[in-house]
């Protein structure tokens, strides 16, 4: 949840308040619950796209039986008097929603009424906070990475959701004081109060089923002070040791609007349109890595794919892949179908671009597909 004050007058204020929700939910809820009835507080809100909304005892809530993706609304707050100290709260905003039958409720934050004095100071304390990712390749398929976040102010929430490529596992050696919360291919830590004097230094090693090269790092620095909140993405890494695992890591590790003006300039390059779907994308599932052939046998055994398949090798790796598909979607329910029915259970997506290899995320920006999670 982010909320911003957009506009501030002696008994009212306007304020935009976001919310991105992560979850899928048979039913979802949104609650803003007044806190200072004593000023005699009136809300309204702008409309959002809901199945149901009310407002009782001075509560107004929507209702959503699948979860929304993003909510905007513009709440016009009005009151009689202004609250006595500023640190007075006006409403909170609470969630509530059913996953698999179980019922879960949670007070997101409070918003609190705007100070009746300029207080901000020339840089604020968010924006003084810097955050960097170290990596160091272990091996062919594992690196250890640390999250350098630095110059934070006393009291600041700071987050960081690590982004965990597919075909990848995250284990945290290191929390620096944080609270540790998993989620789909994410992990995030999560200070509440930032204590100045401590380092703020986690780190995680990176497991992957394929060669490390081919994963692309990326995430997001959330800080907040007050009532202002700056986000940064990290997308790029730096690597403090290189070897051949690595040649292609800092061209796959860049920011993800530098890879997709590359991809665009290559395309364009060949005669191609930004724009258009590019027919020359393909995706497949890799089903195992190793260093030799399999005998039947062994195939059977260790992957157990009755389906088409060819390898690529690599600088000593044998890389065997399902035929291409066409569309990510596709490749998608085939890895769905070879995790359910194989011993493949670390089969993961991969994609090319006319036979060359590139990253899911770059092959999705050139052909115009959707990510599905």
């Amino acid at each position: 949840m982010e909320w911003e004050l957009v506009e501030h007058k002696a008994s009212s204020c306007i304020i935009d308040l976001k919310l991105a929700v992560m979850s899928e939910a048979e039913v979802s809820k949104l609650s803003l619950v007044p806190k200072a009835m004593s000023t005699n507080l009136s809300i309204t809100a702008s409309h959002i796209a809901s199945d149901d909304h009310w407002i009782r005892d001075d509560v107004l809530s929507w209702m959503w039986l699948e979860s929304p993706q993003n909510i905007s609304v513009e709440l016009n707050i009005d009151w009689d008097h202004f609250p006595a100290s500023d640190e007075d709260a006006a409403f909170d905003v609470a969630w509530e929603h059913v996953v698999d039958g179980k019922r879960s409720q949670w007070t997101l934050g409070t918003v609190r009424f705007p100070r009746s004095r300029d207080t901000v100071s020339a840089q604020p304390a968010q924006d003084m906070t810097t955050g960097k990712r170290v990596a160091v390749a272990r091996d062919e398929s594992t690196a250890s990475v640390t999250l350098h976040i630095d110059n934070v102010s006393a009291g600041t929430f700071v987050k960081w959701t690590e982004y965990i490529p597919e075909g990848c596992t995250c284990d945290v050696t290191e929390d620096s004081g944080a609270s540790l919360r998993k989620a789909l291919n994410t992990q995030i830590f999560l200070w509440f109060h930032a204590d100045s004097a401590s380092p703020m230094r986690p780190q995680y090693t990176m497991n992957c089923a394929h060669p490390i090269e081919e994963s692309t790092f990326d995430g997001t620095l959330e800080v907040a002070f007050g009532t202002q909140t700056k986000t940064t993405d990290i997308g790029q890494t730096v690597w403090t040791e290189f070897d051949s695992l690595l040649n292609e890591t800092m061209r796959l590790t860049q920011p993800s609007v530098l890879q997709s003006d590359a991809s665009n300039l290559a395309r364009n390059d060949k005669g191609g349109s930004a724009s258009a779907p590019a027919t020359d994308v393909a995706f497949a599932v890799q089903l195992l890595a190793n260093h030799r052939d399999l005998s039947q046998e062994e195939w059977s055994d260790v992957v157990g794919f009755q389906g088409r398949t060819h390898t690529i090798r690599h600088e000593g790796w044998h890389k065997h892949l399902t035929d291409d598909v066409p569309t990510y979607s596709d490749a998608r329910v085939m890895r769905s179908d070879i995790w359910k029915n194989t011993a493949a259970t670390d089969a993961f997506v991969t994609a090319s671009l006319e036979g060359e290899r590139i990253t899911v995320q770059e092959a999705l920006l050139i052909s115009n597909q959707t990510w599905i999670p």
